[in-house]
């Protein structure tokens, strides 16, 4: 599938605001005055990953689901790994249940939420595609009821803060009638980046003086949506430069929201305490962190590619001819 690269610079975007978002919370602290700052702006990212989902629509195949199932195992065991010799920490069955199990027992929240998501990618696909213009918005409106009134609002177990498959199917919907629907040539740039600035303003001020605005957040939900929007308006051309580094955005998400990462975050906490969580070393040691968070994520995903691209293609090619239930 082509791959339009000012789509793929903004899911790079948005996983360096995921990577700043942890940051903030588990490197630093909520007691700081940057932290509503810093989350208000960057909480967008996981909704800006969904909303790529959509926008391109999942197409599983046997390849793509038993690649992501590499991804999680080949990422669990070398983080897990990692952590023994690092720390000296002694594994329990538990991270033994995460390592083959990724769906039922992962650590990584949005990654088993992702999983589940792909493997009903085929149903929800077939809904979109067989419903018309008026029954697709009647859908996406019961889900917005759900999700931003009955679960932001009113805290209804069904989607109470976004953490969830119910909120993933909800912004896979929206990416998805943007893609369908939307003539980028027809909304003013300027009223997208008006939307955007105002969205993540009233998302500063409501972490500031409430709580964090969960990913069902309705304003959340347009500061995404906007800032979606100002991608799609930018010039469309292919980069591969960009869109190969676009690729190995997820295992950066596995790297530093692991156990392993998160003993990290305790030790920049640590270290940034001592240092009052500011001056020049501290704020160059979390640039040099990031730079190489990204960097290694990079490196390994390439490395992976390298061991495990035959051996996934002969699988799926065997799995296609036995039971082939994808579209391929």
């Amino acid at each position: 599938m082509k791959r339009d690269s000012n789509i793929e610079l903004l899911r790079i975007v948005a996983m360096i605001f995921i990577v700043i978002f942890h940051i903030s919370i588990h490197a630093q602290g909520s007691s700081l005055v940057t932290h509503p700052y810093i989350t208000g702006i960057a909480c967008t990212g996981v909704n800006l990953f969904i909303l790529i989902s959509g926008y391109f629509g999942i197409r599983l195949k046997w390849r793509s689901l038993l690649n992501i199932v590499a991804v999680l195992v080949f990422f669990n065991a070398l983080t897990l790994a990692s952590k023994c010799v690092i720390y000296d920490y002694k594994p329990v069955i538990s991270d033994i249940g995460c390592l083959i199990l990724p769906v039922s027992h992962s650590w990584w929240w949005f990654a088993r939420n992702y999983l589940i998501l792909m493997l009903l990618s085929p149903a929800i696909n077939l809904i979109i595609e067989k419903s018309s213009k008026k029954q697709i918005l009647y859908i996406i409106g019961v889900l917005a009821y759900f999700s931003c009134v009955s679960g932001y609002l009113f805290e209804n177990s069904v989607n109470k803060d976004g953490f969830n498959l119910f909120n993933f199917v909800f912004i896979y919907m929206i990416g998805s009638c943007i893609k369908r629907y939307m003539q980028a040539d027809r909304i003013k740039t300027t009223h997208l980046a008006v939307t955007y600035t105002m969205s993540t303003a009233a998302l500063i001020v409501y972490h500031h003086f409430y709580k964090f605005p969960s990913y069902n957040n309705p304003v959340l939900i347009i500061a995404a949506v906007s800032l979606f929007g100002l991608f799609l308006k930018m010039k469309s051309h292919n980069s591969p430069a960009i869109n190969s580094i676009a690729q190995c955005m997820f295992p950066v998400y596995l790297l530093q929201d692991s156990p392993l990462g998160f003993d990290i975050y305790r030790d920049f906490y640590a270290y940034g305490a001592k240092q009052n969580f500011e001056g020049s070393t501290y704020v160059a040691t979390l640039v040099i962190y990031t730079v190489s968070l990204f960097a290694l994520a990079i490196v390994l995903e390439k490395t992976r590619l390298w061991l495990m691209s035959k051996p996934i293609e002969r699988a799926s090619n065997y799995l296609k001819a036995k039971c082939n239930i994808f579209d391929e």
